[in-house]
Order: C-alpha cells, then sequence, then structure tokens
C-alpha cells in the first residue's frame, strides 16, 4: 500500500516519532506538552484565531496566577491487592524497515509485528485498533483502524490543514476522540466510528491534545495549556464544565483514566535538580487522591491500564525507550520488552481481562 509504505520513507518521520528519547505519536504535541525530557522552547499560540467562539472563550478566561503549591500531606492509601500482570499488550516498535505495530503475551517472549503505524489503541471489544498513518494526498497523519490480526484497514480521517493524532474509543465503541493539531494549534475532535460527523469537541485558544474517556462515557480527560504549563483537566462529553485537575507545579501530559473509573494516569515532568525528570502519577477525577507511583526518570510515556485497573504499562527510556509495568500500589516495577528497539506507546487489549 502505497500510502503506508510512506510511514517508512517520508524524512523526518523516524526523527519526529522518536521525540524526547520517546517513540509515540501521541507524544507530537506543540510546545512540548507530550512525553519527556527537556522541553523545546515554547511558542504561544496567535492571541485571536479564526473562531470567534474561541476567541471570546479565551477573553473570558483569565490565567491563574502561578504561585509556589502548598505542602499538602498524602492523602490516606489503603493498597489492593493485586494478582500478576497478564494479557495481550499492543505497542509500536521503532524497526530497521520502519514504525511498526507489534503484539506480545505479558510473561511471554514472542513480539510478533501486524503491520506498520503509529500510537496503537485497542477498540473495547479488542476486535480492531486505531492507529496512525502517514498519507500522501493530505500530506498529513491520518487515523484509520484495522482488524486486531493486522489485515484490513480503513481509513477514518482526510484532512489537508490539520494532523489526526492520539485516538481514543469511547466506552461502547460508537465514537472516536482524537487530537487534530496544525503546529502549534491544537483541539479535541470527535467523530463517529466509521469516521463520519467529526466536529470540535473543545475549542480553544491554547493547545488541546491526547483525549482519554471515562469509563461511563460521560466524561473526557486531556492535556492542555489553556493556564500557561500543560496540565490535565476534565470535562463533559459534550465539551462543557472544564476542570483543572493537576497542579501547577509540573508540566502534565498523557493521561489515562482506569477502566473502574477510580484513577486518571498521568505524567508529570518537573526540574528539581535542574534536569528534567518524568513521574508516573495517578489522581482521582475530582482532583484528590494524587498519588506518585513511580519517580524521576528520564522519560515516561504513554501509560495505560490493564482491564482490571491493577496494573499499568507504560514506555519508559533508560538507553532505548522499552515497556515498563506497575501495579497500582507502586510495586512490581518490571522491565517487560527491554530490547534494541525503541519501543513504545503500549495500549492493553480488553479482551483478556487481569484481575
Amino acid at each position: 500500500m502505497k500510502q503506508v509504505s510512506a510511514c517508512m520513507t517520508r524524512p523526518g518521520f523516524s526523527h519526529a516519532l522518536r521525540l524526547c528519547g520517546t517513540v509515540g505519536l501521541s507524544l507530537l504535541v506543540a510546545a512540548g506538552m507530550g512525553g519527556c525530557g527537556k522541553p523545546e522552547a515554547q511558542t504561544k499560540p496567535p492571541a485571536a484565531r479564526a473562531k470567534a467562539s474561541v476567541t471570546a472563550q479565551a477573553k473570558q478566561e483569565v490565567a491563574p496566577a502561578r504561585e509556589a503549591p502548598a505542602a499538602v500531606p498524602p492523602e490516606p492509601y489503603a493498597p489492593r491487592k493485586v494478582g500478576p500482570a497478564a494479557g495481550t499488550l499492543v505497542f509500536e516498535s521503532y524497526r530497521p524497515r520502519g514504525i511498526s505495530i507489534c503484539v506480545m503475551e505479558i510473561g511471554g517472549k514472542e513480539v510478533r509485528q501486524l503491520r506498520m503505524g503509529g500510537t496503537p489503541v485497542c477498540s473495547p471489544d479488542g476486535s480492531a485498533i486505531a492507529v496512525v498513518l502517514f498519507h500522501n494526498d493530505t500530506g498529513r497523519f491520518e487515523i484509520c483502524v484495522v482488524t486486531f490480526d493486522g489485515g484490513d484497514v480503513k481509513r477514518l480521517t482526510q484532512s489537508a490543514d490539520r494532523d489526526s493524532r492520539a485516538p481514543a474509543w469511547s466506552p461502547d465503541g460508537k465514537l472516536i476522540a482524537f487530537e487534530g493539531a496544525a503546529g502549534n494549534d491544537g483541539d479535541i475532535y470527535v467523530m463517529k466510528a466509521d469516521g463520519s460527523g467529526a466536529r470540535v469537541l473543545a475549542a480553544h485558544a491554547a493547545h488541546d491534545g491526547t483525549p482519554t474517556w471515562s469509563p461511563d462515557g460521560k466524561q473526557i480527560a486531556f492535556a492542555s495549556q489553556r493556564h500557561g504549563d500543560s496540565a490535565i483537566f476534565v470535562m463533559t462529553a459534550d465539551g462543557t464544565d472544564v476542570k483543572q485537575i493537576t497542579e501547577r507545579d509540573v508540566m502534565a501530559s498523557d493521561p489515562a483514566w482506569s477502566p473502574d473509573g477510580t484513577y486518571i494516569a498521568w505524567v508529570a515532568r518537573h526540574r528539581p535538580d535542574r534536569k528534567w525528570v518524568c513521574d508516573l502519577r495517578v489522581v482521582k477525577p475530582d482532583g484528590t487522591g494524587k498519588r506518585t507511583l513511580l519517580a524521576q526518570k528520564e522519560t515516561i510515556a504513554s501509560p495505560t491500564w490493564s482491564p482490571g485497573s491493577d496494573w499499568l504499562a507504560f514506555s519508559c527510556k533508560d538507553a532505548t525507550s522499552d515497556i515498563h509495568i506497575i501495579d497500582i500500589n507502586g510495586d512490581g516495577h518490571t522491565v517487560l520488552l527491554n530490547d534494541k528497539e525503541q519501543d513504545g506507546h503500549p495500549s492493553w487489549r480488553p479482551a483478556a481481562v487481569t484481575r
């Protein structure tokens, strides 16, 4: 397929996917919103955009004054009883022939290569995978859906004025939220699972991206720079009632809502000793219950929950970007896949429930 082969040959594609040392199209958000590592110099979006509603909203919002966070004692947490991690992971891997979608069983050693593509996300029933591919006809990254065996490919988006990336299935599988981005400007869109009816869900003058659905389908969490540095926000599924749930003393990215609805996992980037590091953290949807599961790694990105909400898989960079897992208590940290390839953006297949 010519459009797919363009993924391998387009100049700069592999470099872009390895931004900040981590493979992942979902990390390609403007001004260093995604992933972790030393951020690029940020460029503020235009003061006015072509959308009147966005301009009006931007004028009404006043960025809160930046202040040193008050010392808050950690909230009580009763560790869960957690069983061994199990199931199937889909992930992207930078291999000799290009960015590929791969599959592996947790606890197994075999890695099966499905096809080319990036940022795989399993559908709620586990039968399909949303992926991002570069298409020559638009010169943009577009969202496609492939069957889980890597067979049939259906293109969902087609836009000459924006990249479509970071797909997120609604819990019932009927909708896909995604990030539509052009340069430093990004907004949250939603479309039907067949690609029809795409519309802007949450337009703002700042960059919004990487949406994730609540398990009841009533809310969406996302990362945004609307109050300065990137933070995690939660809004209703119609794009209203937007609330910030992470603190302003770190840069936040990559939210992932747990299947049981209890927590949103996210990546915190900060510089405690003049060196940028990443933490893997969780927070409850109302902004309470903040905990750090893994601290001060060079790069952490793209957390994904096990179907039982007991484990998280994520990419973590040391010498290379590898797939790691950790449980909800912050225990059991294991390098699941450690090879010479650049591996990232894991997605836990819902068909195999971990309990």
